[in-house]
């Protein structure tokens, strides 16, 4: 049998679930949870594409008083692009770069469409030939010109 490092993943594909805990616009609390498809384009590239749900209560500070407040829920889809940084190893490194679209109720003050681009560093660590963790740090940056930093923890399974 060949040690783990050694596997090319060109043509690999996988399919996981993720969840992103933080703080998103000017909300208290934010939460992603996502399903994940995954396919390796060589060894050192993968595409990622998303569909999740996001959900914040979300307050509106002027002059630092509070005027508004409504919860917002949106339906999350994402393509990404992951560059590793090293050949294929247990624990490798790589950045983030990618586009996102939500749809779906901004609590009254937000239109219902919404754009952004997602850039980061991210970590996947196999914990064996079929599962892989994944660590990330995106930057969500939307088209309303608000950004966030939202951390995801991600479990994939690869065939």
């Amino acid at each position: 049998m060949l040690p783990l490092c050694g596997f090319a993943q060109k043509g690999m594909r996988g399919i996981g679930v993720s969840l992103s805990y933080g703080a998103f616009f000017e909300a208290d609390d934010a939460t992603i949870c996502c399903l994940n498809y995954q396919k390796h384009l060589s060894d050192r590239a993968r595409l990622s594409c998303s569909l999740g749900y996001f959900g914040t209560d979300y307050y509106g500070y002027i002059s630092g008083v509070c005027q508004y407040h409504g919860y917002v829920e949106y339906c999350l889809i994402a393509a990404d692009v992951h560059y590793f940084f090293n050949q294929p190893r247990r624990l490798r490194p790589y950045a983030i770069g990618g586009i996102l679209f939500g749809v779906g109720d901004g609590g009254g003050y937000f239109s219902n469409v919404v754009g952004g681009v997602k850039l980061g560093l991210g970590l996947t660590y196999r914990l064996g030939y079929h599962w892989a963790m994944n660590l990330e740090v995106p930057l969500y940056w939307m088209v309303m010109e608000t950004s966030s930093l939202l951390p995801t923890l991600g479990l994939t399974y690869t065939f």
